[in-house]
């Protein structure tokens, strides 16, 4: 992929916003880990690739019934890790490319039971994810389980409560899901059986209506991310465009009238057979 092809942030803003987003993301589900995968042993190996801060892995090893015998957190930039000496005696942070069509390092095939993947909507290039599949495929033990979470962004929409105006969001909305091809999510269970995956759930949520102004409120924090990126080469947008500059207050105030940006989760989950 390389460090510079990611269109959001690093820094202590977007780190925050995964934090928000990851606690939204679990409130409207109703679990971390899909409870499809068997979570009663007390030797799991759990990896956790795109792993950001690591919220996920470390919320996860607090609600597993024994913590898990290792964590291994999975990003291409150490920028937003944790510190090691903040984390448990059972994790760790490595730098590793997912999209490296080599696969990952030696040490790491093989050696998982749970593999977790959020949000790489942004990522995916060419509508095909089986490089990222294949690379997550050989880092399981033979029946271990996959669990892919993010957007389903052909089904979501803009709200608008009694004509309330709706432009900015319209507007992050296109050009957050126009940046790259996003067919392939609404594929990814199909994908999943032709990368030597048995597909044991597909589960696809709305976001619960209290949620609605929260999750806007964070969509337009990734949206300031993303035109801020853009002065650097990372989204092919103009940042200096007063219109793009006032995108995020423009959306924001038009949530204030009521108008909301709607989202699908889908969470998918396989086997390795």
């Amino acid at each position: 992929m390389g460090i510079d092809d990611y269109t959001l942030g690093r820094d202590y803003r977007a780190s925050a916003r995964l934090h928000v987003q990851h606690h939204l993301w679990s409130e409207t589900l109703g679990y971390v880990m899909n409870p499809a995968i068997p979570s009663d042993r007390s030797d799991l190996a759990i990896a956790d690739v795109g792993t950001g801060t690591g919220i996920w892995l470390l919320e996860l090893d607090r609600r597993l019934p024994t913590p898990a015998t290792r964590l291994c957190g999975l990003d291409i930039s150490a920028d937003q890790f944790p510190r090691a000496e903040w984390l448990p005696s059972n994790a760790e942070f490595v730098e590793c490319d997912a999209l490296d069509p080599n696969g990952p390092p030696a040490d790491l095939i093989g050696v998982f039971d749970i593999v977790h993947i959020r949000l790489f909507i942004a990522i995916i290039k060419n509508n095909d994810p089986t490089v990222l599949l294949d690379f997550c495929h050989k880092l399981l033990k033979p029946g271990g389980f996959l669990q892919w979470d993010d957007h389903e962004p052909s089904v979501n929409q803009v709200g608008s409560y009694k004509g309330s105006p709706t432009e900015g969001m319209e507007m992050i909305s296109r050009m957050t899901q126009t940046h790259k091809p996003t067919a392939w999510i609404a594929r990814l269970p199909t994908t999943f059986g032709e990368r030597g995956f048995e597909v044991v759930d597909v589960d696809s949520r709305v976001i619960l209506p209290w949620q609605r102004g929260m999750y806007t409120d964070n969509y337009c924090i990734l949206a300031d991310e993303f035109v801020e990126r853009a002065g650097k080469g990372g989204s092919g947008i103009n940042p200096v465009d007063d219109f793009y500059q006032q995108l995020s207050a423009k959306a924001s105030a038009e949530k204030q009238l009521g108008s909301y940006m709607e989202q699908t989760l889908q969470i998918v989950v396989g086997r390795k057979v």
